[in-house]
């Protein structure tokens, strides 16, 4: 089967596709399925990976078995090659004389939910900046006047500008 990213799976389908994939000498199919359905399971338990609604994404499952390592297995991230990734987007700045490096990656909201919680979140984030900006205006309408009178005072007494 084919898989498109946003897809969800059950249980039952995401053991079933992981026991296909890793079916050992001497493994029934039912044991295979097993085996997967409890490392699944213990994965969703500890928060490794996300259950929305009993269903798992099909890039978010991906994304964590990629990461697995399986016994005797030593091409499995290359099995998995066929199933959709997790998009991210990214920045990358590099300067070379100073080998200053500098990164950014960022995954995109998957669904309605997580790019509700990413607006919220980031209305948030945009308050408190906005509130920072205020403090920060403030502090600067009340040191630049002052800032201003010395420099005044010191061109009349024949100094140097700090422009200068």
């Amino acid at each position: 089967m084919q898989y498109t990213l946003g897809d969800r799976l059950s249980l039952n389908s995401a053991a079933t596709l992981f026991a296909q994939r890793d079916m050992r000498p001497g493994d029934t199919p039912r044991s295979a399925i097993d085996r997967w359905r409890n490392r699944i399971s213990n994965a969703a338990k500890t928060g490794a990976l996300p259950v929305e609604d009993g269903l798992y994404r099909i890039e978010v499952l991906a994304g964590w078995a990629r990461g697995l390592s399986v016994k005797d297995r030593s091409g499995w991230a290359q099995s998995l090659a066929d199933l959709p990734a997790a998009p991210s987007v990214g920045y990358m700045n590099a300067v070379l004389p100073a080998l200053k490096l500098e990164a950014f990656c960022h995954a995109m909201p998957l669904t309605l939910s997580d790019a509700h919680q990413e607006v919220s979140r980031l209305w948030l984030k945009i308050y408190e900046l906005q509130k920072e900006n205020r403090l920060l205006q403030e502090q600067l309408s009340y040191y630049q006047p002052i800032a201003e009178r010395h420099l005044a005072n010191n061109l009349k007494k024949g100094r140097r500008s700090p422009k200068e």
